[in-house]
């Protein structure tokens, strides 16, 4: 039994990923094509080379992540932009971080190591989600209680006019 590969699908069946990829890159015509953080972020998931490297290195000594996606064994940090790799990055990163996440599927915390790194849980930047600018006051910040009553209720399934409502966009 491939335990990474039922974890991992059932991430994708919550709609994680795509909660994610619309607070990554929300307005954005061609997410995969997306640039953030002054060119160091690519793809739909906003990932930077360091990153997708320390991803890769607990790729290259799990064999039970290599059996589960035999596909990232040629891949560079340019593939990051295919969403599915992007994801599979994500898996492997928060694997070597917080595996025990992946297990409860606590998808709060995952998205916090997602943003903040390793020490996601002592960073207060990771406590508050920074909505766009033009669609709030400056420097406003929404608590992650509140951003999770909105965005990870019923498994993540949500619509854009909750999202507009929520961030006060008409």
């Amino acid at each position: 039994m491939d335990i990474d590969k039922l974890i991992y699908d059932s991430i994708i069946k919550d709609g994680f990923f795509d909660a994610l990829q619309k607070t990554e890159t929300g307005g954005q015509t061609n997410p995969n094509q997306a640039l953030g953080d002054n060119n160091k972020s690519l793809g739909s998931l906003q990932i930077q080379e360091n990153y997708f490297n320390d991803a890769m290195v607990q790729y290259n000594k799990d064999t039970d992540l290599q059996k589960t996606f035999p596909e990232l064994k040629r891949i560079t940090y340019d593939n990051v932009k295919d969403r599915d790799t992007a994801q599979k990055i994500i898996y492997a990163y928060s694997k070597k971080y917080e595996p025990e996440l992946l297990q409860k599927k606590d998808y709060k915390s995952i998205a916090r190591l997602h943003n903040g790194g390793p020490t996601w849980n002592r960073q207060y930047d990771t406590k508050y989600i920074y909505p766009k600018k033009e669609k709030t006051k400056p420097n406003e910040r929404i608590p992650i209680g509140e951003y999770e009553r909105v965005l990870w209720k019923n498994a993540l399934q949500f619509s854009d006019k909750v999202m507009n409502n929520f961030l006060g966009v008409n």
